[in-house]
């Protein structure tokens, strides 16, 4: 799969907080990336540290999360609705589900902010998180 506009063109931020019944943490990510529009959706790339490529799409009401590495997964949010998904790790695929509580799109031309926050459930235990994303794109030095 090739992936078009693979020049870092923007700076992102992302800060995830996870809180089970019994503990909370926060982790924050500051990289280069890929920031573009298409077909009215927004597109958000960047690759982790160990190599895991992340492609985001949001519209105005859903995020779709993909994950390509030796971690993989497809996570798809939408505001009320419970979706399902693998997550695929060198040791076999684990079953999971999502139950969004809210997406909050504030993306434009130039970026922007993205927040959703959702529960996750696997083998019964439950996580609340939050995913908070600021995106900026480059001045483009052409206009």
């Amino acid at each position: 799969m090739t992936l078009k506009n693979t020049e870092n063109n923007a700076i992102i931020n992302m800060k995830s907080y996870r809180r089970t019944c019994s503990e909370q943490d926060k982790s924050e990510l500051s990289c280069g990336g890929n920031y573009y529009i298409k077909d009215g959706k927004y597109y958000i790339t960047y690759i982790e540290e160990e190599g895991t490529r992340v492609v985001i799409k949001a519209s105005a009401d859903s995020v779709t999360v993909r994950r390509m590495g030796h971690f993989s997964a497809v996570m798809e949010y939408e505001t009320g609705r419970e979706t399902e998904f693998m997550y695929r790790t060198p040791y076999g695929a684990i079953p999971m589900q999502i139950n969004t509580h809210d997406v909050v799109n504030r993306l434009g031309k130039n970026g922007g902010g993205l927040k959703f926050s959702y529960s996750l459930s696997s083998g019964g235990g439950v996580t609340e998180n939050k995913i908070k994303l600021e995106v900026k794109k480059y001045e483009d030095e052409k206009n």
